[in-house]
Order: structure tokens, then sequence, then C-alpha cells
């Protein structure tokens, strides 16, 4: 499945498959998200097997929005999908 993100190409937001996104290195929108409870944030160590940023420890999940996908809603998304929180 093609994935298109949003990423800036000569100067304007344009929908591009996101593995080619990074590996061109455009500048990209990306949600991150970090869920909090009390004094305590949940965190993530990435898979050693990702393309980029291996095995380095981050936010509790992050994705990229889909093209035309509001932020909020790919956020409430992406917690579903990842860790099975609605809501």
């Amino acid at each position: 499945m093609t994935i298109m993100i949003p990423a800036w190409q000569d100067g304007a937001l344009q929908p591009v498959e996101k593995l080619a996104a990074h590996q061109m290195g455009l500048k990209h929108r990306a949600v991150s998200i970090f869920v909090m409870a009390e004094d305590h944030i949940l965190i993530q160590q990435r898979a050693f097997g990702k393309y980029h940023t291996p095995g380095m420890w981050a936010n509790s999940c992050c994705t990229h929005p889909h093209w035309a996908e509001d932020p909020m809603v790919c956020a409430r998304r992406r917690l579903d999908e990842e860790l099975g929180i609605t809501g």
C-alpha cells in the first residue's frame, strides 16, 4: 500500500510517497504523540529494523498524516493503531 504524505517540494506542499520523502530528505508533516498520566510519560524504543533512527528512545507513538488528513484525526488514528487507545 502506497501512503502519500504532505511534503514540501519546490516550495509547495505536495503529496509524496512516505518512504521517498524520507529518502530524499524532504521536510514533511508528522505527528508526535506523548501519552501522559500525572507525572509519568509513556515512551517507546523504536524497532532496530526501522530505516531511520532505529533503537532510539522516542515519544509514545508517531506517524505522518495522510494527504489531506487533519492532524488530530491522524493522532487519534495512530493512538488506536499502535496502543489501542481511543477517545
